[in-house]
């Protein structure tokens, strides 16, 4: 059972990265409008949302190398 459970995860796990992409650039975009509709600089709109990508990244980073050089 547990044979069975792993494979179809290893199966679906690139459908649920794309939908999870999706879901993040819908987010994004619905974020840059309502951004943009406060009057936000478009200058202050990218360093935003490249601090939020170091800050959502870096970690991820950070487990994933630590994993790898464990195993």
């Amino acid at each position: 059972m547990a044979l069975m459970l792993a494979a179809a995860a290893r199966e679906w796990t690139p459908c649920a990265a794309m939908v999870a992409a999706q879901c993040i650039y819908a987010a994004m975009t619905l974020w840059a409008k309502a951004m943009f509709g406060r009057g936000v600089s478009p200058v202050i709109f990218v360093v935003y949302r490249q601090a939020i990508g170091t800050l959502v990244l870096v970690p991820i980073t950070l487990l994933a190398n630590r994993y790898s050089n464990n195993h």
